[in-house]
This record gives structure tokens, sequence and C-alpha cells, in this order.
């Protein structure tokens, strides 16, 4: 496996120079299927394009496309989404054909789930593949595009509005529908001011929100601890950081009683709010009694936030986070 960045990607893409195989990663499904579409718009025929579900996968419509001669293009383009959905036996027919890929077709296949560097390797280190992690947009890209289409709608925007942008935004999808719903409100106006951009906008950067249920799921003591003093550093709602800490311990009571169960249902297990990546993932086994404990608890938390007599509220959310890690915790 090789790696290459999103602008080496783009330009193979421009250059028309591209590998037989492409591992699109990352969670920014906008940019990634921006990037697919830039892909169908070069080719030289559509009719050399076929794209594949992991939900409805054919390994026989699979393979006869990639081996196949283009009709009206001098190779096939296809297109493999949500691999880690994939059942066993046709990721097996996929890895195979990646130990020796046809290089007269194009595969780009995408990922959709977070994966770390060391699971990446283990599952594609050996392969013939080119990973390419598309990132989210960071400061500068936000900033340059916001003023492209502004300038380019002969627009308005202060400074004051793009650093609220650059900090509220954590995706390209938000990105581009945030700037359109601003140059909408702008239909007859020439300028934008902070205080407009304040009300159309909501932040959209709640990773650290999360952060905090990924810690409590992957069982990390120490990124509990960090998330919740960034939290309450930033002074964030204390109403927000518990609902957070309850999401996480319902989502653990609810992955221990589908797996006690043994089920895999992925359709229940999303009805629940439990994500595939969520159900698939090795989980601690953990006494449902004591998840119940640990849940009533950060309710009477939840309900002395909500009392207008209460003095210190993050000694309660630093305690809340105390009280989950001495019970579910062990790293």
């Amino acid at each position: 496996m090789k790696t290459k960045t999103e602008e080496q990607l783009l330009s193979d893409i421009a250059t028309n120079k591209l590998d037989p195989v492409y591992l699109l990663t990352g969670e920014d499904s906008f940019k990634k299927n921006e990037i697919i579409k830039t892909i169908k718009k070069n080719a030289q025929n559509v009719f050399d394009i076929s794209v594949h579900y992991s939900k409805d996968f054919d390994s026989n419509l699979f393979l006869n496309d990639l081996s196949s001669q283009g009709l009206f293009s001098n190779k096939k383009t296809v297109i493999l989404k949500n691999f880690e959905s994939l059942k066993k036996e046709p990721k097996k027919t996929v890895m195979e054909y990646l130990l020796n890929p046809n290089p007269s077709s194009l595969l780009l296949i995408t990922y959709d789930e977070e994966i770390k560097i060391s699971d990446m390797e283990k599952e594609f280190g050996e392969l013939k593949i080119t990973h390419v992690k598309i990132d989210p947009p960071d400061q500068n890209e936000i900033r340059e595009y916001v003023k492209k289409e502004f300038e380019k709608n002969s627009k308005e925007i202060d400074d004051a509005s793009l650093n609220y942008l650059c900090d509220s935004i954590n995706s390209y999808g938000i990105l581009v529908n945030e700037t359109q719903k601003l140059l909408n409100y702008l239909k007859n106006k020439k300028s934008l001011t902070i205080d407009e951009t304040l009300t159309l906008v909501n932040p959209f950067k709640e990773t650290d929100r999360f952060e905090i249920i990924k810690a409590i799921m992957s069982n990390d003591k120490n990124k509990l601890y960090s998330v919740t003093e960034e939290l309450i550093g930033s002074l964030e709602n204390p109403l927000v950081i518990i609902n957070s800490f309850n999401l996480a311990l319902e989502k653990i009571l609810k992955i221990t009683a589908l797996k006690k169960s043994h089920i895999t249902d992925y359709s229940l297990a999303y009805s629940l709010g439990i994500f595939r990546n969520e159900l698939n993932s090795s989980f601690r086994f953990i006494s449902e009694s004591k998840i119940l404990k640990v849940i009533d608890y950060c309710l009477e938390i939840e309900k002395a936030l909500k009392s207008s007599t209460t003095q210190q509220p993050y000694i309660l959310i630093r305690n809340a986070a105390y009280v989950i890690s001495d019970y579910l915790m062990t790293s």
C-alpha cells in the first residue's frame, strides 16, 4: 500500500495518470463524493463507469466490470462504496482482486467509517492500492472558499464573520451549504456583518462533545478526563456535557444487550442509535447493573444542573467523569 495526499490524487485526475486502485478514507463523505464526481466528469464516456454498493454487492458483476475492456474509453472506471459494510465473502472477493489489480481498470473504493492507521496497515498494507485520506477543510481552506464564493457573487463579508465560520465549520458539506445560505440571504444586499452571521450560522464543531462519547466507548480514561477539562475550559454548557455522558452510557447499555442476545441486525442497531462500527468493534462486557447505577447518578446530576440552586456546576461534571471512569473503565 502506498499513500498519497488529496492534492496528489487531484493531480493524478487532472493529468489522467491514475493508479489502478485508490482507497479513500476519512469521515468527510461530501468531499469523497465530490472527488468521485470529478473522476466521472473526466472519464471519456459514462457508459464505462459502474458503481457498486456493499449492501447489494454482486461478486461476478464486480469482477466482470474490472476485467472487461472499456467500450468507448481506454479503461473502465469501477467505484465501490462503503467497503467497511461488505459481508465476509464479498469482502474476500475484493481483497483477492487487490492482490493483483488490473492495470487497465480504475477501481475507486470508499471507506466511510473511522479506521486507525494500525488497522489500516494490518488490513491493506500488503495490497497494491493507493490510500488517500480525505480530511475536513482546515481554516485556510474555509476562508479561501468563502472569500472566493463571495467575490464570484459580488458580495462582501467582514473578517469577524470569516473567523467565526472558520471556527464553526468542520466538513466540506457544511461549508458549501452554509456559504450558499449566506449568499441566498444577501440576495438584495451587498455586505454581510458578524451579527447577521451569528444569527444565520450555528456552530457545527461538536467534535469535542462526541470525543467524550468516543473516549467512554473506547475505554480511554485519559481521553475522557482531557476532553472533559477542555469543554469546561471553554465554558461549554454543563447540561450539554452531562447529556454526552448519558448518550455514551445508553449506547454501552444497548450494545451490551444486543451482544448478550447475539443480535447482529444492523438495521435494528441503527434504529436504537447504534452504528455499525460500534456494534462491530471489540467490546468489553460490563455489568448492566453497574451501567444503570452510573446512568442514575448522571441523571441526578442533570436534575441538579437544571436546578437554579447549583452554584458550581463544573464540579458536578468532574464528579460524573470520575464515577464513569471508576465504575466502567479499566485503562
